[in-house]
């Protein structure tokens, strides 16, 4: 049972619209790197692609540490929408999380239409928005 719940499933759902470019898979391997991190317990390595700035970076922070800490989590990221310039990516996911307790097994699930805005810095995409954060809330 450990093994499925710390399963990851990631699902990138096109928009009705067409096909994804460059610029959106290497957006959406940062999402998929957050989600994986918290899947394998990891908050450290989910914040690696958020921008410090990020408005309330530290709540998230401490929501990931707390998420992580009391439950195994799996993951459903479903694109909604997408808009790509040059140095800049927006996206409407819908957020699922399927969580279950470390102390007792017991099972809930929940998900939010989430707005990620990701810019490139430098070179490598950063998450400088993402809202709601209360998805995350332990």
């Amino acid at each position: 049972m450990a093994a499925i719940a710390r399963r990851i499933c990631f699902l990138l759902a096109l928009s009705a619209g067409g096909a994804m470019a460059d610029q959106p898979d290497d957006v959406l391997r940062v999402i998929n790197q957050v989600a994986s991190a918290l899947t394998e317990n990891n908050p450290s390595d989910a914040l690696i692609p958020i921008d410090k700035s990020l408005p309330n970076y530290n709540t998230l922070e401490n929501e990931f540490i707390g998420l992580t800490s009391a439950y195994l989590i799996t993951n459903e990221v479903e694109v909604l929408d997408e808009d790509d310039t040059a140095d800049q990516t927006l996206l409407t996911l819908r957020w699922a999380l399927t969580l279950a307790s470390k102390e007792t097994g017991e099972s809930n699930s929940r998900s939010a239409e989430v707005h990620v805005r990701l810019r490139s810095q430098n070179g490598k995409w950063k998450i400088v928005e993402l809202t709601p954060i209360d998805i995350f809330t332990p």
